[in-house]
This record gives C-alpha cells, structure tokens and sequence, in this order.
C-alpha cells in the first residue's frame, strides 16, 4: 500500500509539469542543455561510450532517476552509443518533465567516470 501511496504522490506532484511547452518555451530551455536537439518533437541526445559495457552501465544509472520522475526515456543502443529520446507520452508533447530529467542525465554524463560508476 506504501507503494501506491508514493506512486500518487509523484503522479500528483507531476502534474503541472505535465502540460505542453510552447515553442518558445521549448528553444528557451533548450539553450540551458548542450548536446541535446529537438528531433521529431522529442528531446534527443547521442552519446558515444568507450565500448558496449559502458554503455549499458550508463543506461542502468537511468533507473533510479526515471522511476523517481515516474518519467522514463526511450532508449536505443547501437554497441557503444546510446541515443535517449524524451517526450511526455500522455500529452503528446514536450513538458517540463523532458526538460528536468533531460538535465538529470546531463549531469549524469559530466560526472560518468570509466570505472562505471553512477554518482548521483
């Protein structure tokens, strides 16, 4: 029952970060990340690992940060490179929710270390 209890917490708490950006809003907040580029409506971002075993570790540290947001990426792996792609399923959109977890693994990346380590 804890579990749901947390669950609509999250959902609840989300909500307001649920709705649609505008284009403005969207070229606003994209000036804050590097690397990332709308693509087909989505946040996208690609980054190349040292090889396939360090790219899923990389992928493995997004768990925790999606299931906490109740926001979760999709993912492509192609051996070392890792291509995430954030949109808000439900609203059919960008929202603030793509721009905070799309920063979440920003951070991830500047902090990832070769000895594959997360460091949140």
């Amino acid at each position: 029952m804890e579990f749901y209890s947390s669950l609509f917490l999250v959902q609840e708490t989300n909500i307001h970060k649920r709705k649609i950006l505008s284009d403005a809003e969207i070229y606003q907040r994209l000036q804050d990340l590097q690397h990332w580029q709308i693509k087909d409506n989505k946040l996208s971002y690609t980054h190349q690992f040292q090889n396939f075993v360090e790219a899923i570790n990389f992928v493995n540290c997004l768990v925790i940060p999606a299931e906490t947001a109740n926001h979760h990426p999709d993912i492509a792996i192609s051996y070392n490179q890792v291509t995430i792609n954030l949109t808000t399923h439900d609203v059919g959109g960008l929202t603030l929710l793509d721009f905070e977890l799309a920063t979440t693994i920003s951070q991830l990346i500047k902090t990832w270390k070769s000895d594959k380590q997360c460091k949140f």
